[in-house]
């Protein structure tokens, strides 16, 4: 019998094959469909008279393209295209999915007479009634929380072990601090000795 994931992953192989195919297809209709727009802007009168004329006039043709490649990307309109069936994916989606139900069909894993995926169906209900509660004993919980804590299992005292690591660079840091403060104490007497001396001299 052929299982869900299986089927989905039919149909995405399927979906995969049709865009790659299609894909370059919308690319190209959309550089033609730039570049009918770039051979409108040289028709343009060549001396704008203003910046903002020019201006005008690229934003105008921004938004045709903008436009254009929302219908077709986002909304799946082709009405620019009319004569291109290619182009019209609605129907390439249609015809896509009337193949692959005709592949579902002819394949006898659905044939009718059959009981379609009952086998499916009853090792979901089956994994319904088992759970983690169910797979391991309390004897085995014990027995494993023993073997960590008792006296031949080692893994609570490996945890609370200090790494060597650790300890060399905590002795680093306690080096660190220390000679920070003796920096400080030194900061602190020079300071006041200066502070004395601008004392003394005013």
């Amino acid at each position: 019998m052929v299982g869900i994931p299986v089927l989905a992953q039919k149909l995405v192989q399927i979906q995969a094959a049709s865009i790659s195919k299609r894909l370059p297809e919308m690319v190209k209709k959309i550089n033609e469909k730039l570049n009918a727009n770039l051979s409108e802007l040289q028709t343009l009168p060549k001396s704008m008279t203003s910046a903002a004329d020019a201006m005008t006039a690229f934003m105008r043709i921004i938004g045709l393209a903008k436009e254009s490649l929302r219908k077709i990307l986002l909304t799946g309109e082709f009405d620019e295209y009319p004569d291109e069936k290619k182009m019209h994916c609605t129907a390439r989606i249609v015809e896509m999915l009337d193949n692959y139900s005709d592949q579902l069909h002819q394949c006898p894993e659905s044939d009718p007479c059959k009981n379609f995926l009952v086998e499916e169906i009853s090792v979901l209900e089956e994994s319904k009634l088992y759970n983690i509660k169910h797979l391991v004993n309390k004897d085995l919980e014990v027995e494993i929380v023993n073997e960590l804590l008792g006296p031949q299992g080692f893994c609570i005292e490996r945890l609370l072990e200090e790494s060597p690591s650790v300890a060399v660079k905590r002795e680093k840091v306690r080096r660190s601090i220390t000679k920070l403060r003796e920096a400080m104490d030194v900061l602190c007497n020079v300071t006041d000795k200066v502070t004395v001396s601008l004392c003394e001299i005013a």
